[in-house]
């Protein structure tokens, strides 16, 4: 099928790229510290906040992919969701992370939002 300049332009207008979400409470999801995470123990924490579906292709990318690459892809996953359920998934990660320089990261991100605000 031959696409000319102008069914191009018009299939961007019509069909938009979906944007990847950049940042998770303020912190970018490439941040050098949060793809730092134990990768197994956010995966059982986020769990509760993603779709089956979404946590078990994380959980199966272990085996093949870097601990960062699956974790900055988590965390955008994480980043997609509704307001509401970011912030459920946020206390749930700062209560119930063991890794102190994420708690502490995701903590920063937070203030950050909220000083922009005021």
């Amino acid at each position: 099928m031959f696409l000319n300049h102008s069914t191009t332009f018009f299939s961007c207008i019509v069909f938009p790229l979906q944007k990847t979400p950049v940042d998770f409470f303020g912190v970018p999801v490439n941040d050098k510290i949060l793809l730092k995470a134990p990768a197994e123990e956010l995966l059982t924490i986020g769990k509760r906040f993603l779709n089956r579906t979404t946590y078990i292709s994380h959980l199966r990318r272990l085996s093949s992919e870097s601990d960062e690459e699956v974790m900055q892809s988590f965390f955008e996953a994480l980043a997609g969701l509704t307001s509401e359920r970011q912030d459920e998934c946020f206390q749930a990660l700062v209560t119930e992370l063991e890794y102190g320089p994420v708690v502490d990261r995701l903590h920063e991100g937070k203030v950050s939002i909220l000083l922009i605000l005021l």
